[in-house]
């Protein structure tokens, strides 16, 4: 009884209709087709690494042995902006610190007689970077 609804819809649709949605020898698909899906697949994949790569290189609670991660940390913890950064980088590279956050650990370091030709113009902003680290 529940087919008596349904034979007069399958009597308009031949068998051979049937299988039009199958994709046999004679598919007009190719390889090219997938190009599109292999495309979004690749940047999906690449966004993802990028995400992964850069929030664990800024994760703060974890322990790492890079000396550039803890110039990060100190510069976060002293809420240092972008130039303040590159100056302090600027200051540890003129002096040959071995580590960049040795100039977190050394005020004489920012001694005006100490700078390097390089940074002499930046003396004041260097002063006030000494007062902001080492004022207690």
């Amino acid at each position: 009884m529940a087919t008596t609804w349904l034979a007069p819809l399958m009597a308009q649709v031949y068998r051979e209709d049937f299988g039009r949605g199958f994709r046999g020898a004679s598919s007009q698909r190719s390889w090219y087709d997938l190009v599109p899906y292999v495309a979004v697949f690749t940047v999906v994949c690449g966004g993802w690494a990028i995400y992964n790569y850069i929030k664990r290189r800024n994760d703060m609670t974890e322990r790492c042995n890079d000396p550039h991660k803890l110039f990060r940390e100190l510069s976060q913890a002293h809420d240092l902006d972008r130039p303040s950064r590159r100056l302090l980088l600027a200051l540890g590279h003129a002096l040959n610190f071995a580590q960049p956050a040795q100039v977190f650990l050394s005020p004489a370091a920012f001694e005006p007689s100490r700078l390097p030709v390089a940074l002499r113009g930046r003396t004041e902003d260097l002063k006030r970077l000494r007062e902001r680290l080492f004022a207690s």
